[in-house]
């Protein structure tokens, strides 16, 4: 399929590349609601402070290495902070901000909210 001249060549090209990924995607929808949550995860990346995105990377790294939610003393020892206290507002605030979610009163609960 050739580019329509009102697309940016690199929007296009996301695009195939998108529909490459999602290939076997069963419906039409799918691929749109993945689309979507790429760009949800992008809008949330960018609201982010740099010690905040620092400690998502740190999270994120840890759970695809261990399959389990980093503990506030691992976080705290990862990024040199002094205290927990500072990764407790760290991690709160990603979960103000949309970028884990956490039940209450659950050790490692922590989980990222996946883009596509």
């Amino acid at each position: 399929m050739s580019r329509p001249s009102d697309i940016p060549n690199e929007t296009f090209q996301r695009a195939v590349s998108f529909c490459h990924r999602y290939r076997d995607a069963s419906s039409q929808e799918e691929i749109v609601a993945r689309v979507l949550m790429a760009i949800e995860g992008q809008q949330v990346r960018a609201g982010l402070t740099h010690q905040q995105l620092a400690t998502l990377d740190f999270i994120e790294k840890y759970q695809a290495e261990h399959r389990v939610a980093p503990s506030y003393d691992e976080i705290k020892d990862a990024l040199g902070l002094a205290s927990k206290s500072g990764v407790h507002r760290l991690v709160h605030g990603l979960k103000e901000r949309g970028a884990i979610f956490m039940l209450d009163g659950r050790t490692r609960s922590m989980a990222l909210r996946r883009a596509a």
